[in-house]
């Protein structure tokens, strides 16, 4: 197997005898595949495709060019790729066939792309292309214009898809074709023929008018797309968008079409046919088969409900027809015994309708449509809203499906189904036995005099026997098991309604309701939460297992209640005005009016009155009852602690009597009272309490409103949250406590200690007594007074201590850990802060000694102080303010913070760094390691001196004096006025300074520039380093071995020392060095070079375009690599350019202008060779080519110098060319009479043999 990749040009390749892939690629190409089964692309390869066999699967890759390519793909089933223009010669086929995949995408014009003379033997000529020899189209691609296209299929396997593509397109389909393929006709209005496909042919219209015409007897199916389309439709027809003409013909297989969206036209097939007409206004014609006819949709071919309001028009013909319409349509059944199916769900509201408006095979008219010839009525679908209807008269079997809405549907015709679907429907039955279905909701069934059947479906569904003439029994069953009732089935019902005589009425293990109407009925529940109401006449209730409920009337004071043990949580409903509770029922409901008397059993009982407005009395008994009085003055006993009782506002003055040691009001019950004995815990609500405690030690909280507690002898607790709380307590009655939640409490007479329980800010303020005051989480401020041994306890937030004017006694401060950011105002003068409290107020007039603690102190002296301070933060981060006078403040955090406006302040600094703040005046640095002090915009002194780290000082603005001591410090210098005081041999120390100038004073060692423009740096005797900036900067070191760092910009650097390093990155300007070096090589990235000595040099430049300087002496230039620039001045020079294009310049003095190679020369042009300046025979300059051998080979040989005569075709000649102001010197080194090499002089000037070094 052989494989061919061409390039972009015009190939010829010859393939094997065997297998090959071959791909042309660009250019019109010649392929010939040879002998075999080959894979040959006129353009690209598709590079996924396996071999010839495996193509069927695959998107092929086309050639959309108009190259005119030449394929012969010789012996064998080949499968060739080929484009528009290309000729194609299949050759000799084997088995299959040889297989053609093209693409007119590179047509300027509509193609007529007839493939049929193929089958003959003959060829087909389009555009520039011949094509023979080709069997099968494997697939076809048209051009974007209006293209004729047919396609053919000889031998196996099966023509591919056509792709119409653009324009409006002619596509004739061969027998083959669509056999597991299709036809796409693309955007245009296209003419589809398929009538000879015979294979289940699939046509796509795709966009635009198309006209489609499909085989009569095949499995097919057509696809309008969009657009206005003509469909002759065989099996499966579908119009898509647009409106439609379809004519369905005769199919074997059945005719099936769907119109879709738009206003289509159909015509159903004379074989039979299934029509959909979808969205739009269509009209449909069937024919003399049996047609089933929707305007509407289907699915599964089942007729779907047509709920849109536009007018379809529906004819059925001849035969048995099915005809679906909707709502104001017209249908016309036509000859034949045929059916209608009406759906009404386009309305948009309900209907009062009665089924004797169809006429059999008759016209009436029905919403704006006319229905003629019609012997059947077999379905109604009523509309969305809710509905009446009258099932009066029937035409065959008769299915009615209410739709949603509260539908009322009455059924007195024979043969009927009733579906309720969604809504609470109501379904009447009479004599003529029904089927109904409730649906989703809560339907009621109104039961007549025959045996129907009911299914309840969805919702809680209700059996009604009220027109029963006699006694019923009902038994309900399970899930949707059957259950009975007066000859009916019943699946799904949950709730019964009696007759108005004696029944039996018994329910299912589900949730029922069931009433029994007059007549002593017998009800039975069962399982599940039943609702039971005998109504009227003595009836026996048994609820049975589940929470069940029973109604009692006025009239019900007869009836029996019979529940069992542990069947579940029970409710008696009654309008008696007293009632006690029968055994194993567990809740009590009065439903009357007036006073009522309420008592419960053993069990947990609910007692509520909800109707009555009188005063009630409820007492539940033994058990956790819960209890509700309701409107009047209620009086509740409680003696359980799980008794609750509930009370609504404004129903009266209420209160609760109870023996319990603990217990809190109800919302909406006014007052309690304590008749027990031993310690009591009363607890208020919302409402002005009053509230009696007893002999014990008593716990009395109000709540909210203005309560009245009395708590009498014992240490008693009293709980304030109201400024009118009043709280009656009488001396020698105990130590008592006020717990409030006030946000500003003092202490009354005869009480003790205060207690702060709220989540705000407190003011708590004690009396004469021994007061402990609490504060809690939020900003407090205590005080305990001027007297007495107070204890304040501040808690959580940021608290405020007073202790100012004490008079006697002494306060004590308990602050937790994190308990806020405290604060103690006081006048003392020695004040050492307690701990976890974190600031201090100091006032009076004496100088202070202040020591914090271990927290963040804030230490303020007032500023009214005049006084020395010393303040001494302790750890921590500190903030110290001293106030007026010379203060001095101890700083061991660099975080410490000092703010002073008068007085000369001095900061003492033990932590790594330090800034002064403004208003403070030195700095000294006593800690160990390195450190760095910041000064402010005052003349400060920072003094390092007594450490040995390595420092960094910096005065910032005003006139600093820094002072460094050991280690390798920097200085920052920004003012003029600043000074450095640093001694020899005490480190590497470094300045760095924003002035455009500045020079290195002795034992300072480095210099770094860290302003935006130009810098002058000069250093001193040490080996400096000095760095510049982005500007154009001045470095120069003076004596010893400098480093020169200029960075950005021309920088110039003056080099006095051989030890001297100059620094230079890439891009950083074009920089020079100045040096009076009697020898110096330029570094890398350093452009320029002039000597300012003047004895003789030797500069040597680098790879770049360098300027070279020389000076009065016997200079020696050289470039090097570059376009340099080479100045000799005075002096007898000697300049060498090296590569590239140079300009010598020797100055005065006999200058000699080297070339040490070819290579030296640069072009042979006058603007790309070397320019000699200033060649001067009267000072005798001279061309030194005596480097150069300009023969190959041999010895060293000189050139020959011939003047101004022409090359005599001999190597190693050189001769001088006059030309305008100008002079050139060419030479011939290989003797081919050419120029080999070229040197520009200025000025016409007459060389001899002399004026060289040959």
């Amino acid at each position: 197997m052989a494989e061919f990749n061409g390039g972009s040009g015009d190939d010829i390749y010859v393939g094997t005898p065997g297998t090959d892939f071959i791909a042309g690629n660009g250019g019109a190409d010649q392929l010939s595949g040879g002998a075999g089964d080959d894979l040959i692309f006129s353009d690209q390869r598709d590079f996924g495709i396996a071999g010839p066999f495996s193509l069927e699967a695959i998107v092929p890759s086309l050639d959309a060019t108009d190259e005119a390519d030449v394929i012969l793909g010789g012996s064998g089933d080949d499968h060739i790729y080929a484009g528009y223009n290309d000729s194609v010669d299949g050759g000799a086929y084997s088995a299959f066939g040889n297989r053609l995949y093209i693409s007119f995408q590179g047509a300027i014009s509509g193609v007529h792309a007839d493939f049929r003379p193929l089958q003959s033997g003959q060829s087909v000529t389009i555009g520039a292309g011949v094509i023979e020899n080709i069997q099968n189209i494997g697939y076809f691609e048209g051009s974007n214009f209006d293209d004729f296209i047919a396609t053919i299929d000889t031998a196996y396997p099966s023509g591919g898809p056509v792709y119409g593509m653009g324009g409006n397109d002619t596509i004739i389909a061969n027998y083959y074709t669509g056999w597991g393929a299709a036809i796409y006709g693309g955007d245009g209005n296209d003419n589809i023929d398929a009538t000879i496909a015979q294979y289940g042919p699939v046509v796509y219209g795709d966009d635009g008018n198309d006209i489609i015409s499909m085989p009569a007897s095949s499995s097919d199916t057509a696809y309008g797309g969009s657009g206005n389309d003509i469909i002759y439709g065989g099996n499966y027809t579908y119009g898509g968008s647009g409106h439609d003409h379809i004519e369905l013909q005769f199919d074997y297989y059945g005719s099936i079409a769907f119109g879709e969206t738009g206003n289509d036209y159909i015509h159903a097939a004379g074989s039979g046919s299934y029509i959909s007409g979808g969205r739009g206004a269509d009209r449909i014609l069937g024919d003399v088969a049996d047609d089933y006819l929707a305007s509407g949709d289907f699915l599964d071919l089942v007729a779907q409900d047509d709920v849109d309001l536009e007018k379809d028009i529906v004819e059925g013909d001849d035969g048995a027809d099915q005809i679906s319409v909707g709502l104001g349509d017209d249908a016309d059944g036509g000859a034949g015994p045929d059916t209608l199916r009406l759906s009404l769900g386009g309305s948009t509201g309900g209907v009062d309708l009665n089924t004797n408006f169809f006429i059999a095979s008759g016209t009436f008219e029905l919403f704006d449509g006319t229905v003629s010839n019609f012997e059947k009525f077999a379905y109604l679908r009523l509309t969305q809203s809710s509905d009446s209807l009258n099932v009066t008269a029937t035409f065959g079997p008769l299915e009615v499906r209410a739709g949603a809405g509260d539908d009322q549907v009455t059924v007195s015709g024979a043969q009927v189904t009733v579906f309720g679907e969604e809504g609470a429907d109501t379904v009447i039955t009479d004599s003529l036995a029904a089927e109904v279905h409730g649906g989703a909701g809560d339907d009621t069934f109104v039961s007549g005099s025959a045996a129907d059947a009911f299914y309840g479906d969805d919702g809680r569904d209700t059996i009604s026997y009220a027109k029963s003439a006699a006694g019923v029994t009902v038994a309900l069953g399970d899930l949707n098991q059957q259950g009975t009732g007066s000859g009916d089935k019943l699946y799904g019902v949950e709730n019964i309604i009696g007759s108005g005589f004696a029944d039996t009425l018994s329910g299912s293990n589900d949730a029922n309701a069931i009433y029994g109407g007059d007549g002593d009925d017998v009800i039975n529940g069962n399982a599940g939460n039943d609702t039971l109401a005998g109504d009227g006449g003595t009836d026996m209730l048994r609820g049975g297992a589940g929470d069940d409920t029973y109604i009692l009337g006025d009239g019900d004071a007869e009836d029996v209640i019979v529940e069992d043990a542990n069947a579940g949580t029970d409710t008696v409903g009654t309008m008696l005005s007293s009632f006690t509770l029968a055994d194993n029922v567990e809740n009590l409901v009065f439903i009357g009016i007036g006073a009522f008397t309420g008592t419960g059993n053993a069990l947990a009982n609910l007692i509520t009155s909800v109707g009555g407005t009188g005063n009630d009395t409820l007492d539940g008994g033994a058990g956790a009852d819960t209890m509700f009085g309701g409107t009047g003055n209620d009086t509740y006993y409680v003696d359980d602690a799980g008794d609750i009782v509930l009370e609504n506002a404004s129903d009266g003055i209420d209160e609760v009597r109870t023996t319990l040691n603990l217990y809190g009001l109800a919302a909406n019950v006014e007052k309690l009272t304590f008749t027990g004995i031993g310690n009591f815990a009363g607890t208020g609500n919302a409402l002005n309490n009053a509230i009696i405690g007893g002999t014990g030690d008593d716990t009395l909280d109000g709540a909210v409103g203005r309560d009245t507690m009395t708590g009498g002898q014992g240490n008693d607790t009293y709980r304030v949250d109201n400024v009118g709380d009043l709280i009656v307590e009488q001396v020698g009655q105990g130590t008592d406590t006020v717990e409030t939640t006030l946000s500003a409490f003092t202490l009354g007479a005869n009480i003790e200690n205060l207690t702060y329980t709220g989540l705000g800010n407190f003011t708590g303020t004690g009396n004469a007594l021994d007061n402990v005051i609490n504060g809690g989480a939020g900003i407090d401020r205590l005080s305990g007074g001027t007297a007495g041994l107070d204890t304040l306890i501040g808690n959580g937030g940021n608290d405020v201590y007073t202790d100012i004017g004490r008079t006697s006694g002494s306060v004590t401060i308990v602050e937790a850990a994190g308990g806020g950011i405290d604060t103690l105002r006081t006048d003392a003068a020695i004040i050492a802060l307690a701990a976890n409290v974190e600031n201090l107020d100091a006032g009076g007039s004496a100088n202070h000694v202040i020591v914090g603690n271990a927290e963040n102190n804030r230490i303020v002296v007032s500023s009214t102080n005049a006084t020395n301070d010393r303040i001494d933060g302790g750890t921590g981060v500190d903030y110290m303010s001293g106030g007026a006078g010379n203060d001095t403040y101890l700083v061991d955090d660099a975080l410490d913070r000092v703010v002073d406006t008068a007085g000369v302040d001095t900061v003492l600094a033990t932590s790594a760094s330090y800034v002064l703040a403004a208003g403070l005046e030195s700095l000294l640095f006593t800690g160990t390691g390195n450190f760095t002090g910041t000064g402010n915009a005052a003349a400060n002194v920072i003094d390092t001196s007594a450490g040995t780290g390595d420092d960094w000082i910096d005065g910032k603005g005003g006139a600093d004096r820094m002072i460094g001591g050991l280690g390798n410090d920097t200085y920052v210098v920004d003012d003029a006025g600043d000074s450095i005081r640093e001694l020899a041999g005490q480190g590497i120390d470094t300045v760095r300074t924003s002035f455009t100038s500045f020079t290195l004073s002795s034992a300072l060692d480095n210099l770094t520039y860290t302003g935006t423009g130009a810098f002058t740096g000069i250093g001193n005797a040490l080996a400096n380093v000095i760095q510049g900036g982005k500007g154009a900067d001045l470095l120069d070191g003076l004596v010893g071995a400098d480093t020169l760092i200029g960075g950005l910009g021309d920088d110039t650097y003056v080099v006095s020392e051989a030890g001297d390093l100059v620094v230079e990155a890439a891009g950083g300007g074009i920089d020079t060095v100045l040096t009076r070096a009697a020898a110096y090589t330029l570094a890398d990235q350093v452009e320029n070079m002039t000597y300012t000595g003047a004895l003789a040099f030797t500069g040597t430049g680098n790879a770049l375009a360098n300027t070279l300087t020389g000076a009065a002496g016997k200079d020696v230039l050289s470039g090097l690599d570059g376009s340099d620039k080479l100045y000799g001045m005075d002096g007898a020079d000697t300049l060498i350019g090296g590569l590239a294009r140079d300009l010598l310049y020797g100055g005065s003095g006999a200058d000699k202008f080297s070339f040490l190679s070819l290579a030296d020369f640069g072009g042979v042009s006058g603007s790309t060779s070397d320019l000699i300046a200033d060649f001067s025979q009267a000072e005798g300059d001279r061309i030194d080519l005596s480097a150069i051998d300009p023969i190959a080979g041999g010895a060293d040989d000189a050139f020959t110098y011939l003047g101004s005569a022409a090359f005599t075709h001999n190597a190693g000649e050189l001769r001088s060319v006059i030309n305008g102001a100008d002079t050139y010197v060419v030479g011939d080194v290989d003797g081919d009479g050419k120029a080999d090499f070229m040197l520009h002089l200025t000025g016409a000037l007459t060389l001899g043999a002399s004026d060289f070094l040959l």
